[in-house]
């Protein structure tokens, strides 16, 4: 799963703050007991379209993952940073995507 999020918003990475996501419960279960997910997209409000294209990625992904077995996508939202809360970040994780920044780019000299 988070692979293919990581995928689906790797063109739009420049627009995009972060991914952050919750899961309930918070602890390891069964097998047989599903995850509750919710997954927000928090886009940079100074990017003009950038909150189109923040829907468009959380639309995408609601669609994909909407009838999994193994969790239940509770939400799939596009966030702006002016509207996603210190609270918001404390209660869920950010899904680290630095590494797609830097995809396709040759990197610049060391410096010592």
């Amino acid at each position: 799963m988070l692979d293919f999020i990581t995928h689906q918003a790797k063109d739009q990475i420049a627009t995009l703050v972060g991914i952050w996501l919750a899961f309930d419960p918070p602890e390891e279960v069964g097998e047989d007991i599903p995850y509750d997910i919710a997954l927000y997209f928090v886009y940079s409000i100074d990017e003009p379209g950038a909150g189109d294209v923040a829907n468009a990625v959380a639309a995408n992904l609601g669609l994909r993952f909407g009838e999994s077995p193994d969790f239940y996508l509770g939400r799939c939202e596009a966030v702006g940073e002016d509207s996603f809360t210190l609270l918001d970040m404390r209660r869920t994780v950010e899904l680290k995507t630095e590494y797609l920044s830097f995809r396709g780019t040759e990197p610049g000299p060391m410096v010592s």
